[in-house]
This record gives structure tokens, C-alpha cells and sequence, in this order.
């Protein structure tokens, strides 16, 4: 691709990595990544057990973050793709995967 730097990669890379990470520890994150960031706020509840099995029983969850800038994200499921826009949840990947840089 050009004009992607080794530097660009990496950073997108971590971001999805992050993402990807966030979702394999919330399954059901999806129903989070669809709401507003006020919803999200409101929606900070757990699972219950049923519901959790019920949203790791097709596989891992993957997300990626297309772009920051919009906030917007691309959930993968199974044979699923939600894409979602999220302001606060991309910020907090952002910001987890700049703390988590070199360790």
C-alpha cells in the first residue's frame, strides 16, 4: 500500500490488537458498540453467564478501528460484520495501546 510507513502500520496494528483484546474480555460487546457514548455510560453492566456463552459460542469477537478520526468500528463475528461508531470506546483503545507501548 502506499504511503503506509512501518510506523503507521504498527499504530493501526496495536489498535486493532487492543480492540481485538477488549472484545475477547467483553463478549456481548457489540450491543455496547452499537449505543452512543452516553449509552455505553448507561450500559456498563455485566453479563450474565448465559448471555456470555451465548456471545462466545460462534468464536472469538475481532474488531477493528477503520478510523479514529470518526470513531468508527468494525466488529467481527462468526460470518458477522457490525460497524459501529464509537467516539469514546475507539479513544480508550487509542489510549490503552499507547500506555501498553513496549512492554
Amino acid at each position: 500500500m502506499p504511503g503506509l510507513s512501518r510506523r503507521t502500520f504498527l499504530t493501526r496494528g496495536s489498535v486493532a490488537v487492543a480492540a481485538g483484546s477488549a472484545v475477547a474480555a467483553i463478549p456481548g460487546l457489540g450491543s455496547v458498540l452499537q449505543s452512543t457514548p452516553a449509552q455505553a455510560s448507561e450500559n456498563d453492566e455485566r453479563l450474565t453467564d448465559a448471555e456470555a456463552q451465548t456471545a462466545s459460542s460462534n468464536g472469538p469477537w475481532v474488531a477493528q478501528v477503520s478510523d479514529i478520526g470518526s470513531g468508527e468500528i468494525h466488529l467481527f463475528h462468526g460470518k458477522k460484520q457490525i460497524v459501529a461508531k464509537n467516539h469514546g470506546l475507539v479513544a480508550q483503545m487509542v489510549r490503552t495501546a499507547h500506555n501498553n507501548e513496549g512492554k
